[in-house]
């Protein structure tokens, strides 16, 4: 049977609400996942009332729901603290629950780690993302006392912020859980978050305890530089080391951090099979060192996402090397970014819908190509296909 997904708007009257939750108790329903968006309207229409039939349902025993989203509403601690009791019951089936972009403080936190440490919870994903107004007092209570409880089974978490409130303590924390017998995070995304001052180092360090699990990681916009970067590739080089994606999109890595990271895919302990770096400060110097690391015996990446600095008409040949490597490599999707000052500027002219001078070259598309013949050439090849495909 396919998976089928219920959704309501707010506001609704009782009655409409208990007529669409009712499909929710039928045996063998199917349903698995619900999705509430109040339309910014928010809870505040019979609040207690229509947050307990929802709980009421999710307490059925024909109940299936596995996914609970409540992203992007206005969610308090009021409505937590009526949500919260539902891990209790034996009939409760959610093992994703979304939380995001609501208005979460640090008593919803305090109700939130009640529910999940319940042995009857089954929540194994968590996004707390962008939930103002959550303090490092907040993110410490979740480290500690949720993920560091032994009932505790989450395994991915998103808590991506926008806001500078992982000082030193809150980081300190995050990673004393990490190194944590009850520890289960394999997943692990913060994006947003300004560390900054070298404050990752903390966090980097967790990831050579025996007790890591983490396997994904993701550090967008989190202001990471090439001292960061040196600190990541000294993990990436441990025994205990267990990354197989890294997210560093968006940061200020420049040619020096680069060759560091792209030396560590060397390495017999490095597991990456996804990186992506775009939007960092490395020219075609730095994103030069993957070529050789692409097609080491040790490297296991098949997604890379690197974009380059402009590059010239002259300069194009700089990129063979490249070129060269990938086909002898185990890449199978993702993109090279080329950037040319004066050869696709009529082309560009001609797509309304882009402005600026900027290809995106998926693997496939070199692959195919380096398999023509005069392969020393294929670099203007290349060009002119792009420039073929802009102008149709």
């Amino acid at each position: 049977m396919d998976q089928k997904f219920e959704s309501f708007t707010f506001p609704i009257q009782l009655k409409d609400l208990r007529l669409i939750l009712d499909k929710l108790t039928i045996k063998n329903n199917g349903y698995k996942g619900l999705l509430i968006s109040t339309n910014d309207e928010g809870f505040s229409y019979n609040l207690n009332e229509a947050f307990n039939i929802i709980k009421n349902t999710l307490e059925h025993p024909n109940n299936t729901i596995k996914l609970l989203d409540f992203s992007n509403n206005k969610l308090d601690y009021n409505h937590i603290k009526i949500l919260y009791p539902l891990f209790f019951n034996e009939h409760n089936k959610v093992t994703h629950l979304d939380l995001s972009r609501n208005c979460l403080n640090n008593i919803a936190i305090k109700y939130l780690i009640s529910g999940l440490i319940h042995k009857n919870s089954k929540v194994t994903y968590l996004d707390l993302s962008f939930c103002g107004p959550i303090t490092d007092v907040g993110l410490i209570n979740l480290f500690t006392n949720l993920l560091q409880h032994e009932n505790n089974k989450i395994e991915k978490l998103n808590i991506g912020t926008g806001y500078d409130i992982f000082n030193k303590h809150s980081i300190e924390a995050l990673a004393s859980t990490i190194k944590h017998v009850n520890n289960r995070l394999k997943a692990l995304s913060l994006n947003n978050t300004c560390f900054g001052s070298g404050r990752l180092s903390l966090l980097m360090e967790s990831l050579k305890d025996t007790n890591n699990k983490l396997e994904d990681l993701v550090l967008r916009l989190t202001n990471i530089d090439d001292y960061d970067a040196i600190k990541l590739a000294d993990v990436l080089q441990h025994k205990n080391n267990k990354l197989i994606g890294l997210d560093l999109t968006s940061q200020n890595i420049t040619d020096y951090g680069a060759v560091i990271l792209a030396n560590a895919l060397k390495n017999e302990n490095n597991h990456l099979r996804t990186l992506y770096m775009v939007g960092n400060q490395c020219t075609i110097n730095g994103i030069l060192e993957f070529a050789t690391s692409i097609i080491h015996e040790n490297n296991h990446l098949t997604d890379l996402r690197i974009v380059s600095c402009r590059l010239f008409d002259e300069d194009v040949t700089k990129y063979e090397q490249f070129f060269e490597a990938i086909p002898k490599s185990k890449l199978n999707e993702g993109s090279i970014g080329l950037s040319f000052k004066n050869q696709f500027d009529q082309a560009l002219l001609k797509r309304k819908n882009i402005n600026k001078c900027l290809i995106l070259c998926s693997v496939s598309l070199i692959k195919r190509i380096s398999q023509q013949s005069s392969f020393r050439k294929f670099p203007v090849d290349l060009c002119r296909q792009l420039k073929n495909f802009l102008l149709s």
